[in-house]
C-alpha cells in the first residue's frame, strides 16, 4: 500500500494544511525545499540527510550534498537514485507529475504545510521535528530560540505601532534592465514585512510584478529590500542606487537599500524571523530619524 504523508493543496492565504504523521523511516532523508534543510540541521538532524535540492543553500554543508535538482522542477529518476527512506518536501515541489511518479513507487513523501508568519514558521520546525522523530532535546532547544526571537519581534512591532510614522518597504526580487520587480500582496516579501510591522510600499497590487520607474518613485518606499544575489546580478548596490527607478526614492536618498539573504529573507525557515527582526529595526531607526 503506497503512503503519502500530506497533500499541500491550498496556498498560505487559502488556509493551511494538517502537518503529515511520523515517517515509517526517516533515515534518509531527500530533501526539497531549503527552509525544510535549515529545520533538519537545526534540529541536529542532518546526518540523515542523503541529498536535497538547489535551494538548500544553508547552512553551507548542505552545499556540499548531492542534489536533487531544483524544488519545483524534480526529476523522479533523480530522486530515486540516491534511495531515500522518505522524502521532505515544502508545499511548492514539483512538477505534479513527479510526485505521482514518486508516490506510485511507494516511497513515503511528507509535504510539509507553509504558513507565511512568525507562528507558522514555529509550527513548520515542529511539523518537520514530529515526522522525522527529531531528538526532543534539540526539538526543545530550538523551539526556545524561535520563540524568544518571536518575543523579541512582537516588542518591535509594538513599538512601531505606537509611532505616528507610517515608513513604507518595497522587496524588489530583482531588476531586469533597470526595471523592478516588486511583490505586492500574498507574497513572502509582503508576508516578511507584515511579520516586521512594515507597511508594504505595493500593497496596491496583488503578486510579483514589474513597474516603470515613475510607479516606483511614486510608491518612494523608505527602504528598499534585495536578495544578495539580485543585488549581485545587477551589479551590486553602488550601480542599483543610479538607476533612474531607484535613485530618486527616500530609500536611495537615504542609503537604506539592503541586500539580505534571499532564503533567510523569503524562505520562512529559522533564520526568517531574525530578518523580521532587522527589518523592524531599521523601520525603527526610519521613524527615529524622520519623526
Amino acid at each position: 500500500m503506497i503512503r503519502v504523508l500530506g497533500l499541500a493543496l491550498l496556498a498560505v492565504w487559502q488556509g493551511a494544511v494538517a502537518c503529515p504523521p511520523p515517517a515509517t523511516d526517516s533515515s534518509r532523508l531527500a530533501i526539497s525545499g531549503g527552509s525544510i534543510t535549515e529545520i533538519v540541521y537545526l534540529l541536529e538532524e542532518s546526518s540523515k540527510i542523503v541529498a536535497a535540492d538547489r535551494t538548500s543553500n544553508y547552512p553551507i554543508a548542505a552545499t556540499k550534498l548531492p542534489s536533487i535538482g531544483y524544488v519545483r522542477n524534480l526529476s523522479a529518476e533523480g530522486v530515486l537514485s540516491i534511495e531515500p527512506t522518505l522524502i521532505l518536501a515544502e508545499n511548492d515541489t514539483g512538477p505534479p507529475i513527479v510526485l505521482d511518479q514518486l508516490r506510485k513507487t511507494g516511497v513515503e513523501i511528507a509535504i510539509i504545510p507553509e504558513q507565511m508568519d512568525a507562528e507558522g514558521i514555529i509550527s513548520k520546525v515542529e511539523c518537520v521535528a514530529n515526522v522525522i522523530n527529531a531528538d526532543p532535546k534539540s526539538t526543545a532547544i530550538a523551539k526556545t530560540k524561535l520563540t524568544e526571537d518571536l518575543e523579541v519581534l512582537k516588542e518591535l512591532q509594538n513599538a512601531e505601532q505606537r509611532g505616528e510614522r507610517n515608513n513604507t518597504v518595497a522587496v524588489i526580487l530583482g531588476l531586469d534592465n533597470g526595471q523592478p520587480t516588486v511583490g505586492g500582496i500574498n507574497t513572502s516579501a509582503n508576508s516578511i514585512l507584515e511579520m516586521a510591522g512594515a507597511t508594504n510600499a505595493f500593497a496596491s497590487f496583488e503578486g510579483w510584478k514589474p513597474v516603470p520607474a515613475e510607479s516606483m518613485l511614486q510608491a518612494n518606499p523608505d527602504i528598499i529590500i534585495m536578495p544578495i544575489r539580485s543585488v549581485k546580478m545587477a551589479g551590486g548596490l553602488e550601480k542599483i542606487l543610479s538607476m533612474q527607478a531607484i535613485k530618486l526614492t527616500n530609500a536611495a536618498i537615504n542609503n537604506r537599500v539592503i541586500a539580505i539573504d534571499g532564503m533567510a529573507l523569503l524562505g520562512f525557515g529559522p533564520r526568517t524571523l531574525g530578518v523580521a527582526i532587522d527589518i523592524a529595526k531599521e523601520n525603527q531607526k526610519v521613524s527615529q530619524t524622520n519623526p
